[in-house]
Order: C-alpha cells, then structure tokens, then sequence
C-alpha cells in the first residue's frame, strides 16, 4: 500500500487501478482530522491567484486545484452544496479595498428542474474563475486574498421556507427546523491564499 495516497493512487496522485468516483451523502470531513500530511496535500482543494494589475481595476483569476481525491471532498449531498470564493484587495495596513464573492451551486428551483451539474470541487479537476476588483480612488491594493468556503445546503428563498414551515405540526419542530436550516446554510472554511501585489 502506497504510505501517501493509498492502493488506488501512485505518490504523484495518478491513478495506479480502475476506481469508480464516488460520494459519501452527507458527511463532512475536515482536512485536519487526517492523520497523513501527505493526503491532506493531495486531497484538499487548493487556490492559487494569478494578478493582472490595472489602474484602479485588479483583475485576475482564481485559481481552485483539486488533487486525485476520487470523490467530492469535503463531503455531503453534492447536489445540494454551495461553494463559494471571496477575492478581497488590501492595502498595505490590511483594510479592505474591494471585495468579490462569487457562488458555485444551484437553487432549489434549478435543482428541481434540473440538469445537475458536476459540483464544483470534484477530484481531478481544475476550475479558474476570473475576478474583477474596483478599487477606490487614491488607493493602491498591496495584497490579493482568496477565500474558499462552501454550504451543505443553499439558502432557501424565504416563500420556500415560509411554505415548507407550514407543513409541520407544531411550533417546535417548526423553531427546530429553522435552526437546521441556519446550521446546514452557514459557509465553512476551506483553504485560502494571500498574494502580495508588486
């Protein structure tokens, strides 16, 4: 057995005997309960930040890389997952210039309609996603950072909620049911990466 990826993988993440991707419905996993350093660095999704600079416009592209982890990670229903990355321009005494987040996943009504996509964090796969900060005037963006988060679930529209409230018996499970809905909407952390700007 290889000591850092396991039988399906060779050192450098390549895949060494057929395995079919698959997924562990709901579960999360942090990178951290792993003992092995060596999965944790080929498994967890990591960022780069490729900067164009421009004036008072930073743009650029995110850059998210999944190792050879054959299935989607952390885990969870990969339908219903919402992921999100968070671009922010600094200047050099750390206050926020600009901000951008964008969110990968569907809504409850897309998701009924369907097709499914692939989630956005899937092993093998690389996704870059441009970015567009506007900085203010007189100001000068020293460093970039990129904040990878993600959602058990999206948040539901409040109709949505309001409705499927409705459908339960008493005001307690009604409060309990709030309470999950907040718990499984609320973003976690990921990975992230600080570029310094010239």
């Amino acid at each position: 057995m290889e000591p850092s990826t396991g039988s399906s993988t060779s050192r450098r993440g390549a895949m060494t005997r057929a395995i079919g991707r698959h997924w562990f419905r709901g579960v999360v996993v942090a990178g951290t309960m792993l003992k092995n350093r060596n999965l944790q660095a080929e498994w967890l999704p990591r960022i780069d930040v490729d900067v164009t600079k421009a004036g008072t416009v930073v743009e650029g592209t995110g850059i998210v890389k999944v190792g050879s982890l054959p299935h989607s990670f952390p885990d969870g229903d990969p339908v219903l997952k919402q992921f999100f990355l968070t671009v922010t321009a600094k200047d050099a005494a750390g206050k926020i210039l600009a901000e951008e987040t964008k969110q990968f996943g569907l809504p409850y009504d897309k998701i009924l309609r369907g097709p499914i996509p692939d989630p956005f964090i899937k092993g093998g796969n690389t996704r870059k996603v441009p970015f567009a900060l506007a900085l203010p005037a007189d100001t000068a963006a020293s460093s970039i950072e990129a904040v990878l988060t993600y959602a058990l679930i999206p948040m539901p529209e409040p109709p949505v909620l309001e409705k499927y409230l409705t459908t339960l018996e008493t005001e307690t499970t009604r409060e309990e049911a709030r309470k999950i809905v907040q718990e499984y909407t609320q973003r976690h952390f990921l990975t992230y990466r600080v570029k310094a700007l010239p």
